[in-house]
């Protein structure tokens, strides 16, 4: 048991040596790659560069070139550019709605309530209702006829002494 903790622990200590190892290379090699390019630019900067004509004018079209770029910028800019609008014009749009809303639900509440109060008469029959108006006034009538002849065709006897 002694022997196999013993090799455990060798190999990790070869494992962290090597990464540790590889980890140096590489930062020596990324600091090498920066100091020869470093260079390189600071050469490139002290390089005289002869002005020619063609220099000049494709400087003054550089220019030009440069100059519609920056409207085209511009240009683009005010048109992707977002206007916030005023919390004056926002509380104003949103108190209409809120009045819109309310103008809705009351005429809504409107005709709800012309619908439920509306009265509608029954179907009535004119004809038939004079019919029995007619029929009815006729019978009181023959009535009245009735208790006439009654009483005039009664006979009372005479009452005894």
């Amino acid at each position: 048991m002694v022997h196999v903790i013993e090799v455990i622990t060798i190999k990790r200590k070869t494992k962290k040596t090597d990464i540790a190892m590889k980890t140096k290379m590489n930062i020596h090699q990324i600091a090498r790659i920066s100091v020869a390019a470093s260079a390189l630019f600071l050469l490139a900067a002290f390089v005289p560069v002869k002005a020619n004509d063609r220099n000049i004018e494709n400087s003054a079209e550089m220019v030009a070139a440069s100059e519609r770029l920056e409207d085209l910028n511009a240009m683009i800019e005010s048109s992707v550019r977002f206007i916030v609008p005023s919390v004056v014009d926002v509380a104003a749009e949103y108190r209409a709605m809120e009045i819109n809303a309310a103008f809705e639900s009351l005429d809504e509440l409107n005709t709800e309530i012309a619908h439920e109060i509306k009265f509608e008469a029954p179907a009535v029959d004119v004809k038939a209702e004079a019919a029995e108006l007619e029929v009815n006034e006729a019978l009181e009538s023959l009535g009245q006829l009735s208790a006439e002849i009654e009483q005039s065709i009664r006979f009372e006897a005479p009452a005894a002494e």
